[in-house]
């Protein structure tokens, strides 16, 4: 069995354009875990090198629930790795595609994110490059992110802060900011969770288009069409959420994730609140069908029927046997 540093890898499970991801385990404290390792061929490139050690640093100083938990970095003949919580689940990417995310699922997922987005914010992480296949949905329907291959440490005085004019990001879930090269913050994670929110309701993104350039001009120009597959109560209410958050000038956005997270649990509450209601109406309509009634009535009457029955069989039947006792009593007197 091959080892990296202390841990034992056990075979494959994943690989990127960065890193190969193995199932290990870590002897030392019994654990299994996933061991992300920086591809051989890269390994000698500085700058990709870097960047992967800044994922570990970045999701390192991070501890939230809905984010992958950072155990360990290091680096064995060469080869740099990444010790991190082993995962199970579906990426969300799979989910989309399948088309096995309910209306409510995909708001509950989004407010995870956005809560846990929220969190890296304030700890001056923004990730960069929020997309579904960074986004893994275990079975208990826990939302956890993870890739933070491109983040940025909002510190001064780091050298790996992005330059301006430099693009980084998967183009499809890019922020206008991001297209143009600018600086980004936060807001710009969001944009890109409004994308994904938009393409679980819908199955469809926001923006489209046949090559990187249209797709650009699509991000920068066009606004996305009202989704239609939301229940008419709520429909408004959801696509204002969604172009609010798809705004193309950041402080036009939510600028928070906890007023995104807010605001979408508003929509479930509403929405599971409707379902409540219109259950309870239905049973209402039902008791009120005169036909209904009708059955119910003879239901009763003849369960009624039934114990009167019953009643009178054991009165019977109870005076049959009192009467034979007494008969018997009166024989022996006679005979006597």
């Amino acid at each position: 069995m091959e080892q990296l540093g202390r841990y034992l890898i056990q075979e494959e499970i994943g690989k990127g354009g960065m890193g190969i991801v193995y199932r290990a385990y870590d002897p030392d404290i019994d654990r299994n875990l996933a061991l992300k390792v920086l591809r051989p061929e890269r390994a000698y490139e500085w700058e990709v090198t870097q960047r992967f050690l800044r994922e570990a640093k970045a999701a390192g100083r991070l501890a939230h629930p809905n984010i992958v938990i950072i155990y360990d970095v290091g680096e064995d003949a060469g080869r740099a790795f990444i010790a991190m919580e082993l995962l199970t689940g579906e990426p969300l990417n799979k989910l989309i595609r399948e088309g096995k995310i309910s209306f409510e699922d995909a708001i509950r997922y989004a407010i995870q994110i956005a809560n846990a987005l929220h969190y890296a914010h304030e700890e001056g992480v923004v990730h960069r490059d929020i997309k579904p296949s960074n986004i893994i949905v275990t079975g208990e329907k826990q939302v956890k992110i993870t890739d933070f291959g491109i983040a940025r440490v909002q510190d001064v005085s780091l050298a790996e802060q992005t330059r301006t004019g430099q693009i980084l990001g998967t183009p499809s879930y890019m922020a206008p900011e991001q297209v143009q090269g600018k600086k980004v913050d936060g807001r710009a994670d969001l944009f890109s969770l409004g994308i994904i929110l938009y393409e679980m309701i819908s199955g469809k993104k926001p923006f489209e288009g046949d090559n990187i350039a249209t797709l650009f001009h699509s991000i920068l120009s066009t606004e996305p069409e009202p989704i239609t597959e939301i229940p008419e109560h709520i429909k408004q209410e959801v696509n204002d959420i969604l172009f609010k958050v798809l705004e193309k000038e950041p402080e036009n956005r939510y600028q928070t994730g906890k007023e995104l997270a807010s605001d979408l649990a508003r929509i479930l509450e509403k929405k599971e609140k409707t379902i409540h209601v219109e259950s309870e109406k239905e049973a209402e309509a039902v008791e009120s069908i005169p036909g209904k009634r009708k059955s119910r009535a003879k239901f009763i009457s003849f369960v009624a029927g039934l114990v009167v029955i019953l009643i009178a069989a054991i009165f019977i039947f109870t005076g049959k046997g009192h009467r034979e006792e007494v008969l018997k009593d009166s024989n022996k007197n006679v005979i006597v």
